[in-house]
């Protein structure tokens, strides 16, 4: 199962996370500190990439929202649309053993991203 993910770091080192990544998949698009990127999967070494701050799967993308009514609608409409079952699969494939053998937890989060690219 392919992923489709957005890795944050720190203003600047950009280049290095998408070097990083690259080592993993296709990097599509480099952003004020964001990398979004394709891997052909989620597994562990997504959770691994040490110039990332965070890692986050798409579940949907929306352009041109704006600060209008009807942004809201919009998002509602992709929310609803939204795979979440895909996501949490893609996020479960991701998860690694910790020294124990345990499953490591990551966080499930919910966010949104705006500005120009």
């Amino acid at each position: 199962m392919r992923a489709f993910a957005v890795a944050r770091a720190v203003r600047g080192i950009e280049p290095l996370v998408a070097a990083e990544i690259m080592k993993l998949g296709i990097v599509r698009r480099l952003r004020h500190r964001e990398v979004w990127f394709e891997a052909p999967s989620s597994g562990p070494g997504l959770l691994r990439l040490r110039t990332a701050d965070d890692v986050l799967l798409v579940a949907a993308v929306v352009d041109g929202v704006g600060a209008g009514r009807g942004a809201l609608e919009r998002l509602r409409r992709a929310a609803e649309n939204a795979d979440a079952g895909a996501a949490l699969a893609l996020r479960r494939s991701a998860r690694t053993a910790d020294d124990r053998g345990r499953p490591a937890e990551a966080p499930v989060m919910c966010c949104a991203s705006s500005g120009g690219g």
